[in-house]
């Protein structure tokens, strides 16, 4: 089996993701418009038509934008999201409702939807798994909670947001009231929270670094980047790159090797 990842988007602008696993075919986010989705999944030999599912993270425009253009075009694609996520898409359409903790099957991929920190109604990260390999996708949160630590371990591939440098917010032209809130706990991970969550979770099979959702303004990839790979340390095996913001990233294909981490008990985690 060859696990495919690829980012077609992920910034304040626009975010959806692409990981195909399996049989699985599954798109995160719908944030930008839908011929740019369509082209993003042809450039690497797929196909809107074979998805498996829409995932959506929360309802924020960046991340929903183009679901229902999208659902026009496919209406019988399935759609999974909490029920705050889905109550604050307004959608008509029809969701599977996810619950943060609970874990479901898409084919033969094991979903586990976590809850993270966000200024939303009920914003969720997601552990995608079969056997052999994981990978973890989380984008937009405040800050790193137990929960959200303790799903990301074990994973072979990890997108995580690196949304801004701490000193360029600070000296920015944003008002105060929009550095305090992309800043805290229901904002966004600076690129130092970042390393710093990525130190905690990194383990042997640790193989790749997404970082997703860098800020125009207050971010560079290679500041990102930089501190990151150093964060990481002596674990120069981990590739790490940043997603771009307008255009799909590469396409980055794995194959599964020794079982990933089982995830803990669920009574060990704060469901």
């Amino acid at each position: 089996m060859t696990i495919r990842v690829r980012t077609l988007a992920s910034g304040s602008s626009g975010n959806a993701s692409f990981v195909r696993m399996g049989q699985a075919r599954l798109l995160i986010d719908a944030g930008i418009s839908y011929p740019r989705i369509c082209a993003g999944l042809l450039s690497m030999g797929e196909s809107v038509e074979e998805l498996t599912a829409l995932l959506i993270t929360h309802e924020h425009t960046d991340h929903i934008s183009g679901v229902e253009a999208l659902l026009e075009h496919h209406p019988n694609l399935p759609i999974y999201a909490t029920a705050g996520t889905f109550e604050g898409c307004r959608s008509s359409a029809a969701a599977q409702i996810v619950v943060a903790g609970q874990a479901f099957r898409l084919g033969d991929v094991e979903v586990v939807p976590f809850r993270v920190s966000h200024d939303a109604r009920e914003p969720v990260g997601f552990r995608f798994e079969v056997p052999g390999f994981a990978l973890g996708f989380v984008t937009d949160l405040g800050v790193a909670t137990r929960e959200v630590l303790a799903c990301l371990k074990g994973c072979q591939v990890l997108v995580v947001e690196a949304n801004y440098d701490t000193q360029t917010l600070q000296w920015s032209r944003y008002p105060a009231f929009l550095k305090k809130r992309i800043a805290g706990r229901g904002g966004h991970l600076s690129n130092d929270q970042a390393g710093e969550l990525l130190k905690r979770v990194a383990g042997p099979t640790l193989e790749q670094v997404i970082l997703g959702h860098l800020s125009e303004e207050n971010n560079t990839p290679e500041r990102a980047i930089a501190v990151v790979r150093a964060a990481l340390g002596g674990q120069k095996s981990v590739r790490v790159i940043a997603a771009d913001r307008n255009e799909p990233g590469p396409v980055l294909s794995f194959q599964p090797r020794a079982l990933a981490a089982p995830l803990p008990q669920q009574g060990i985690l704060p469901f």
